[in-house]
């Protein structure tokens, strides 16, 4: 699906000031001395215990109160291939990781600063500029294995209750203060200065222990994942590297510096594991071409030259992913036939790959061959009934199509079991808008404002739809929808004051 034109405005960027456990202030801490294997399996288990105040179901809270207000801040990428990825990647990390006591959530923010983030809840995010910077999946899993980690060992957790004690705070001033910045920068802020010390606005001091444990515990879980444990190692020399002689390097890396001891310390633990060859992944490969053509800093002309270059002078990682990225923005330029020729051809030698599949069906609805596009994306639903890249893309072909009651159909048999999809609550709305089903529209609305936090807005829309022709199970249901966005308001309120 085409988001770079479809859903421009949805991508603002995303605001920075936000407590979280960022990696680079974590990670790039130097200064404690190097290990051996002794060591490594000799370091305690900190991060399951000593969280006294915030419990696992107050964490939880949180973080789905952080989520709803990041969704509303704007910045979140919301291309259903891109975030597929990222997922699975999350996923595969997370199933071979211990002590996770709740579901993750992995997404990108369209954001070209090197950085990736986890909140309270198993709340991740990526940084497009991150995914770029990073030349392997396993580099790119490294950073999200180390995130994992701080996560399901409490750190994020016990540094808050920490910085609440140091600062005469309770907890919830202090993450609502936090909470409340994300929806209204200005009056959040002004809460932050009175309240806390203005460095806790944008980060949390860990211990030097929590950051063994994580490198540590994230590299086991890296290597029980398939990937290359030195691809940790790596990341940090190159980083290291890239930024040595920069006059004025980033803030976070200036006010963090990557020492050798830290990249040592990598080394040294990777040693300690098999080494093994991972080949690159073709679906890593393709998703750095998309961000590069969709959400990076070049146009489209920029990109079509690079991809280009690379393929004349054969400087890419894989061919096909940099095909890709060529039929992409030979997609942006609006050269469609050629576009197509160069995705048909890729489909067709790898026909389960979903971003072919989303490219294909963009090129056939931008031009015209809606019928083509729908029976493509029917063909391939066969297969997968319930994936969210074929659902959103065949709603948009039935949009175009003006077959507004199968794409409503689509999508509210889709929302019945991916509740907290809001790109496909926004395009149900839309969808029943055409229709002109005021009260349905108001409903699915309702639910798309409650996933942004907004709860006054959520329910103002339900009262609407209560004057619109129902029958008595609508009105009990819409009644009882208004008052769990009620009680979803009032504990709100409690989290940020």
């Amino acid at each position: 699906m085409n988001f770079r034109h479809k859903n421009q405005t949805r991508l603002a960027i995303f605001s920075r000031r936000w407590l979280c456990y960022s990696l680079f202030p974590l990670l790039l801490c130097g200064g404690f001395p190097s290990f051996t294997a002794a060591a490594d399996d000799a370091l305690p288990q900190l991060g399951t215990a000593g969280v006294q105040a915030l419990s696992i179901a107050k964490e939880r809270q949180y973080g789905d109160a952080f989520m709803r207000m990041s969704r509303a801040s704007g910045g979140i990428i919301n291309d259903p291939v891109l975030t597929d990825f990222i997922n699975q990647l999350g996923y595969r990390l997370v199933s071979n990781a211990d002590g996770v006591r709740f579901p993750f959530h992995f997404f990108l923010v369209n954001d070209p600063t090197i950085n990736a983030a986890a909140f309270l809840g198993g709340y991740v995010k990526v940084n497009s500029g991150l995914f770029l910077y990073a030349q392997s999946e396993s580099e790119l899993a490294a950073v999200l294995a180390h995130e994992i980690s701080h996560v399901t060992q409490r750190h994020i957790a016990r540094s808050i209750e920490n910085a609440a004690q140091n600062n005469h705070l309770t907890i919830a001033g202090l993450l609502g203060s936090v909470i409340l910045s994300i929806a209204n920068p200005a009056a959040g802020i002004a809460a932050m200065q009175t309240s806390i010390a203005a460095s806790i606005q944008g980060k949390i001091n860990f211990t030097r222990q929590n950051e063994e444990e994580a490198d540590r515990i994230g590299m086991q879980v890296l290597a029980r994942s398939g990937f290359k444990p030195s691809a940790m190692a790596t990341f940090f020399g190159r980083l290291a590297s890239k930024y040595r002689y920069t006059t004025k390097p980033p803030e976070i890396l200036a006010d963090h510096p990557l020492t050798a001891n830290r990249i040592a310390d990598a080394q040294a633990r990777a040693s300690q594991y098999p080494n093994k060859y991972v080949a690159p992944d073709l679906d890593f490969q393709l998703a750095k071409s998309r961000i590069q053509v969709r959400f990076g800093t070049m146009d489209a002309e920029q990109a079509l030259s690079e991809f280009k270059h690379q393929l004349q002078t054969q400087q890419y990682v894989l061919r096909d992913a940099a095909l890709y990225g060529e039929a992409l923005a030979l997609f942006a330029e609006k050269n469609y036939q050629e576009a197509q020729k160069i995705i048909e051809d890729l489909a067709h030698r790898y026909p389960e790959n979903l971003f072919f599949l989303d490219t294909q069906s963009d090129i056939l609805l931008a031009m015209n061959q809606t019928a083509q596009a729908i029976k493509l994306l029917n063909t391939t639903r066969q297969r997968l009934p319930d994936n969210p890249v074929v659902i959103l893309n065949l709603a948009v072909a039935y949009d175009q199509a003006k077959q507004y009651a199968k794409e409503a159909q689509l999508l509210d048999h889709y929302l019945r079991t991916h509740p907290d999809q809001i790109l496909a609550w926004q395009m149900l709305t839309e969808s029943y808008q055409r229709q002109q089903l005021d009260g349905k529209a108001l409903q699915s609305q309702a639910e798309y404002f409650a996933l942004r936090g907004q709860y006054q807005l959520a329910i103002k829309r339900l009262q609407s739809a209560t004057f619109q022709d129902n029958n008595r199970l609508d009105e009990a249901r819409i009644k009882a929808r208004i008052e769990q966005f009620k009680v979803a308001q009032a504990d709100l309120d409690k989290l940020q004051n």
